[in-house]
């Protein structure tokens, strides 16, 4: 029974994990989709590619630098538009 347990809370943790990967790896895909010139950065000018993400850039800047990185990204809930 214990072993049974054991098998299933991995599987588990597994799955999570496996869903934070996916989801981690589908955020650093749309930045880098926005990021035209590949620097590490977005723009005010690349994020405008995303209405969403254009309307609340500043927002989302926390550092207020005058751009966004993967972190700051990643913190937004931007649309696919």
């Amino acid at each position: 029974m214990k072993k049974h347990m054991v098998v299933i809370a991995a599987a588990l943790l597994l799955g999570a994990v496996s869903t934070q990967t996916i989801g981690a790896n589908a955020n650093e895909e749309a930045f880098a989709a926005l990021d035209a010139d590949g620097n590490g950065l977005l723009t005010p000018e690349e994020a405008a590619a995303n209405v969403d993400l254009a309307d609340s850039f500043e927002d989302g800047d926390d550092n207020e630098d005058g751009f966004l990185d993967i972190t700051e990204f990643g913190k937004m809930e931007v649309s696919d538009e």
